[in-house]
């Protein structure tokens, strides 16, 4: 048995770290996540495609620090989501911030709600997610001022 040609070497060695970490899946630093589901209206109208984000007041839900969020469909409804589409939320208090992009096509869109509702300290509602399903209460937001 002879030794594998030098050109093979950096490959044998990138096919093993490849396969190392496979193992033991590579979704470890993932909080386990619950079903959260809720609706919002805008001046009694549903805001479709208004996002709403999920902030944690009880500290970074994972190593990565990643923010849940839910995108509202044409009835005003959402689902939360953390990693995946509607795969919810991990256990914690999160503060809920909207934002209302003039399009989905580019994280730089314009706010449609001019960013009243971006920021914690203006949150539209707080909500404690608990292991199982979890319903946020309606969001009705009044009288909110909305560029077209």
């Amino acid at each position: 048995m002879g030794r594998s040609p030098a050109y093979l070497r950096p490959l044998i060695l990138v096919g093993l770290v490849v396969i190392v970490s496979g193992c033991g899946g590579s979704q470890d630093w993932h909080a386990k996540t619950f079903p959260v589901s809720g609706s919002i209206t805008i001046n009694g109208q549903p805001p479709e495609n208004l996002i709403l984000l999920f902030n944690s007041l009880s500290g970074p839900i994972d190593t990565r620090e990643s923010v849940p969020y839910a995108i509202v469909d044409g009835e005003g409804n959402f689902s939360g989501a953390t990693y995946e589409d509607n795969d919810g939320l991990p256990a914690g208090e999160f503060a809920i911030t909207i934002r209302w992009p003039t399009t989905l096509d580019t994280m730089n869109a314009p706010d449609r709600l001019k960013e009243q509702f971006s920021s914690v300290d203006n949150a539209v509602a707080t909500f404690t997610v608990a292991p199982g399903v979890n319903t946020v209460p309606p969001i009705h937001l009044t009288q909110v001022k909305v560029m077209k």
